[in-house]
């Protein structure tokens, strides 16, 4: 059961306004995620929000962090409306978005049909304008998903290419283009994702936790996969399939490593003190959040290291309210 708001959920009315914000957002706006839902009206809503099968793909990517907290893997299945042929033709984008969530939320069976639908998307003729997306997206799927695929596809436009970067600039720079995605954000992903696979192969339940806990808290930098939003994924996922507090111990666990080597620093540069805070204060968050206690020895370190504006999802932000007038 995931763990509810200290004030309770907020009334109805009110929650699906604010689901509504964030889902069906302004190009330029970044709305705060609402944690304050009821899990079972968030997944209404986003039953709700799925079957709109011309939803703005910005809104189905917000659905994403959406589905990522409040666990709602029994949506996934309404993705599949968004993996065929017709809509890589007409959505490509949008298909790309929902074969990536199929591979993050769906069940063996689902999962199999994005990888199946991803091999129609790398080879597909629109396939060169999302590259960047096409390479990311093979994170979210299973493990056994083939990158040859998108490698070929790469080596393609590569070939194509080529003998036109003489006469022509616009095709060097694409090609400059290409041939960095390929060594750079190609091999970046599919490091994330052999990490990934690594730790949902780990047995030991607590030790696979606290490798899901490390990807949140910021130990696993990746220049193009969000670890950090894949272990709230998995924290999310593991506390509703179990309960809070075997996360709370492993997370006080990781805030005890934390402080044994911030302790131990000699010669601490202001870097290293500001990224010291920031994990310090998400770690104590998560801690809290899954409804664990600091101990007094944690407790006067978080205080001397927090950071009270930076943004965690596994934290519950002070409820803003309106002010008079």
């Amino acid at each position: 059961m995931l763990p509810k708001p200290p004030n309770g959920y907020l009334a109805e009315p009110q929650a699906d306004q604010q689901l509504h914000e964030f889902v069906h957002v302004g190009k330029y706006d970044f709305p705060r995620l609402p944690k304050r839902a009821d899990p079972a009206q968030a997944d209404k809503f986003m039953k709700k929000t799925l079957e709109d099968k011309d939803l703005r793909i910005k809104a189905l990517g917000q659905c994403w962090a959406l589905m990522r907290f409040y666990d709602l893997r029994a949506r996934a299945g309404q993705l599949t409306q968004w993996l065929d042929r017709d809509q890589a033709r007409d959505h490509f984008g949008r298909s790309v978005t929902a074969t990536a969530l199929a591979g993050a939320f769906g069940d063996d069976q689902l999962q199999q049909q994005a990888v199946t639908h991803y091999q129609l998307l790398v080879g597909h003729r629109l396939a060169p304008g999302f590259f960047p997306e096409l390479i990311d997206c093979l994170f979210h799927l299973p493990d056994g998903a083939d990158p040859q695929g998108i490698t070929a596809a790469l080596d393609q436009r590569l070939g194509a290419l080529q003998p036109k970067m003489a006469a022509d600039e616009d095709a060097a720079v694409e090609y400059n283009r290409i041939a960095d995605l390929k060594s750079d954000r190609l091999a970046a992903v599919l490091s994330a994702k052999q990490r990934k696979e690594d730790i949902l192969r780990i047995k030991d339940a607590e030790r696979r936790r606290f490798e899901v806990a490390r990807c949140y808290l910021g130990f696993e930098p990746n220049g193009y996969i969000d670890l950090s939003a894949w272990g709230v994924l998995m924290l999310q996922r593991d506390c509703r399939d179990d309960d809070p507090p075997p996360l709370a111990a492993t997370l006080a666990h990781a805030l005890d490593m934390i402080i044994s080597r911030g302790s131990s620093k000699q010669g601490m540069t202001p870097r290293d003190e500001k990224d010291l805070n920031i994990y310090v204060t998400r770690c104590r968050r998560a801690v809290e959040f899954y409804l664990g206690k600091l101990n007094d020895k944690q407790q006067a370190f978080a205080d001397q290291h927090n950071n009270a504006e930076q943004n965690d999802v596994l934290y519950w932000e002070p409820e803003q309210t309106k002010s008079a007038g």
